[in-house]
């Protein structure tokens, strides 16, 4: 593998700060999964209630349960189902965000519909990836927490290979795994400055959900440039004629 130069943490985030100001784009979208888990949640609460209620109108004086555990049920498949779409949703949008970062950094221009195009060929590759990735790290947690911390860092740059360098699901495992052995510790710097912020900003009231998805946005594209300081050779700088 070719040597490159890599960004210090202080320089990922310095120009991660610099992209997101200029193309605020790349981690408003990040608000998607947000709201579809808002409104989701908001259906989803207003079924319990109409279940529950029922319950509270004489379920057990009766002893019918025949619409009780029906309506539960439904809460239960359709909590499952909310999950399952935002977890989707969310894969999808970081893809399109790791190739807006992209283009941002290398100097093309950053639209939301060419990111778009760009990832159709790409999503179930991230989908499964992105499955394999939730089953390690339940494997980590149960093994330790250490376990887990192992699995983040390890797979940090699975959905960079994917999207940016066309590996397929074994390649983009073997990919980062072997960058991230090289820079683990400012992987890990990096990643316990996301989760600070992540969690000082969710303990907000109303907002602070919110406010940690833009967090995860503005992390994907401090990574997205590290995984590419690591990947392509730096610009050749113009050499003074003689």
């Amino acid at each position: 593998m070719a040597q490159h130069t890599k960004m210090t943490v202080s320089r990922a985030i310095n120009e991660s700060l610099s992209i997101v100001s200029k193309y605020p784009i790349i981690v408003l979208i990040f608000l998607i999964p947000a709201i579809v888990s808002l409104i989701g949640g908001m259906a989803i609460s207003g079924s319990a209630t109409s279940a529950f209620g029922s319950f509270d109108e004489g379920v057990l004086q009766d002893g019918n349960f025949d619409t009780f555990f029906p309506s539960i049920g439904a809460v239960i498949a359709g909590s499952a189902l909310l999950s399952i779409v935002t977890r989707i949703v969310a894969i999808l949008v970081s893809g399109i965000a790791i190739v807006m970062a992209a283009d941002a950094w290398e100097g093309r221009p950053v639209d939301l519909n060419s990111a778009f195009d760009f990832m159709k060929d790409k999503w179930l590759l991230l989908i499964i990836a992105a499955i394999i990735i939730a089953i390690l790290e339940i494997l980590g947690v149960l093994a330790c927490c250490i376990g887990y911390v192992v699995v983040v860092v390890a797979t940090v740059f699975v959905r960079q290979s994917i999207v940016l360098d066309n590996y397929n699901i074994t390649d983009s495992f073997r990919n980062s795994f072997q960058l991230a052995k090289q820079v683990w510790p400012d992987i890990l710097v990096i990643y316990i400055i996301y989760i600070i912020a992540a969690v000082i900003l969710g303990i907000i009231p109303v907002i602070g959900g919110f406010l940690a998805e833009l967090v995860n946005g503005f992390f994907i594209v401090a990574f997205t440039l590290y995984y590419i300081s690591l990947t392509r050779n730096p610009p050749v700088e113009p050499q003074p004629g003689v």
